[in-house]
């Protein structure tokens, strides 16, 4: 059993990426049903929950299978202990069954493991000028001293000392690079940086509701119509400013892109007040979220004079996109709101093929101006507290933008949940995917 399913487990995991439901579940059905040993391994333990896993979601979220991938997931971890991709996709399996609070606990320790016991080697981190300032400006405000990390900012914004390990136009404007890049005693300051808490528990009792009363009937009924609705005020005021009170303090901004940070469930953004809107939009929306649980949810924050053209044209694999902006209005001098056009991508297309940094801003602008000649475009200017409900696979990205950013409360900051897998459509525009050795960013 075991060399068969070695052999076939990327590339099903491959085939899954790729969206070839049909195909996938037809490999993952004959593979289960080999002979399974009396004594498996670790190996046996993650490749059997991850094939559960697989043809759980591609069967509607069938909840027999999940719940056996969960338990493989159990027995591998007492086999070999915690370990990154396990609490990830036990993570994602306990989201597919609607198991919400268990998942972000689940998150949480794959935050934790994260910091303990890094996936990425110390010298092989990334840095930024946008990950520097951010740090410099959260601890400066714990009261910590900042000399040493003012210094790394300052060495890594000369052009003399700047390594551009990664080579591209992109990483050289955002000042992108490794922790290997710096000499040693740069080093050292970072290494021995001290950790923060996540603070993703509340310390006052948690709020009645997590949202200002709306029509929602009349909400479900323009989506069903359009894919794409407008909804403002939607965090009551006590949700919006704790949202931004966690926003301000977490060290979950850890995933480095062009000119702006992103909080990720594996980075530690799972603060509870995200689960209990996440929840209250489920029971508000029943005909718009039924049969699509919460797949991910992120922040991002843009960092002032180097993130203001937002994120480029991409689209979202799944099947509902809710994105909020929390910053104050006053704030904003300009742009800022959002592009939803009216085509997805190709139905079996990788995520890193509709999901990534442009080789060149003159690719994206060529690919923005074909969507909007061929389709719909639907224009949403920025306004705090507004959010964009939206079908996720269409292509879309923000209006560049200027925010005053004296202080870290006035950063751009959106907030974004993803719901469900992708659905199939009719209209389709293919974005060509970049050469094999300029892949780009995942934007994941």
């Amino acid at each position: 059993m075991r060399a068969t399913w070695n052999e076939q487990y990327e590339k099903v995991w491959l085939d899954f990426l790729k969206n070839k439901k049909a195909l996938c579940l037809s490999k993952i059905k004959n593979l289960l049903s080999q002979p399974v040993p009396v004594q498996r391994t670790a190996d046996d333990l993650i490749m059997e929950a991850d094939f559960l896993y697989m043809q759980g979601a591609l069967e509607g979220n069938e909840e027999q299978s999940l719940k056996k991938a969960l338990i493989c997931y159990q027995l591998h971890e007492k086999v070999v202990g915690a370990e990154h991709n396990n609490l990830k996709m036990r993570g994602e399996t306990l989201l597919r069954l609607h198991r919400y609070e268990e998942a972000f606990n689940c998150f949480d320790r794959l935050a934790e493991l994260n910091i303990s016991n890094p996936p990425v080697l110390f010298e092989n981190k990334e840095i930024s000028q946008a990950w520097l300032e951010h740090e410099i400006i959260q601890r400066k405000n714990e009261g910590a001293d900042v000399t040493e990390l003012e210094k790394i900012l300052q060495f890594i914004c000369k052009d003399d000392f700047f390594v551009n390990i990664f080579g591209d136009a992109v990483s050289q404007r955002t000042r992108r690079t490794i922790i290997q890049t710096l000499p040693h005693d740069l080093q050292k300051i970072l290494q021995n940086l001290p950790q923060r808490p996540l603070y993703n528990k509340l310390s006052i009792p948690v709020p009645n509701n997590f949202l200002n009363n709306k029509d929602w009937s009349k909400i479900q009924s323009e989506y069903q119509r359009t894919g794409c609705v407008v909804i403002d005020d939607l965090f009551t005021t006590e949700t919006l400013n704790l949202l931004r009170k966690w926003a301000a303090q977490s060290p979950s901004f850890q995933t480095i892109r062009a000119g702006f940070l992103g909080a990720f469930p594996s980075n530690g953004a799972n603060f509870e007040i995200i689960r209990h809107s996440a929840e209250e939009l489920e029971r508000l929306l029943p005909e718009i979220f039924t049969g699509h649980p919460l797949g991910l949810w992120w922040f991002f924050k843009y960092i002032p004079g180097v993130g203001n053209e937002g994120i480029g044209l991409h689209a979202d694999p799944a099947a509902i996109n809710i994105n909020i902006w929390l910053t104050d209005d006053n704030a904003r001098e300009s742009g800022g709101g959002l592009e939803v056009y009216s085509h997805v991508p190709p139905q079996e297309a990788k995520v890193n093929e509709f999901n990534r940094e442009f080789n060149t801003k003159e690719e994206e602008l060529q690919l923005i101006e074909k969507l909007k000649q061929e389709g719909e475009t639907h224009t949403i200017e920025y306004k705090s507290n507004r959010a964009v409900l939206f079908t996720s696979d269409r292509y879309h990205r923000s209006i560049p933008f200027e925010f005053k950013g004296q202080n870290i409360e006035e950063w751009r900051l959106n907030f974004t949940l993803l719901y469900g897998d992708r659905i199939e459509h009719t209209t389709q525009m293919e974005i060509t995917t970049a050469a094999p050795d300029q892949e780009g960013w995942d934007l994941f």
